[in-house]
């Protein structure tokens, strides 16, 4: 590997490591995002969740309401 002007050159084993590094890197960061797409649908879920525990009992009183009429 060529050492750029002000630069030391680095070994052949430096340079593969920093390539590892640098893939590992770029899997953290594609799993961050996939991470933080999972919480924001888990967020999204919980909205539902509370909406649904609200509507459904409603729903269930209403229909016993009036199938007593």
């Amino acid at each position: 590997m060529k050492a750029k002007k002000g630069e030391v050159a680095a070994s052949p084993e430096t340079y593969i490591i920093l390539k590892s590094i640098d893939k590992l890197d770029k899997k953290f960061t594609q799993y961050e995002k996939r991470i933080l797409s999972l919480e924001k649908e888990i967020a999204a879920l919980k909205v539902w969740g509370s909406i649904l525990s609200f509507l459904i009992p409603s729903l269930l009183l209403s229909l016993l309401l009036r199938g007593l009429k």
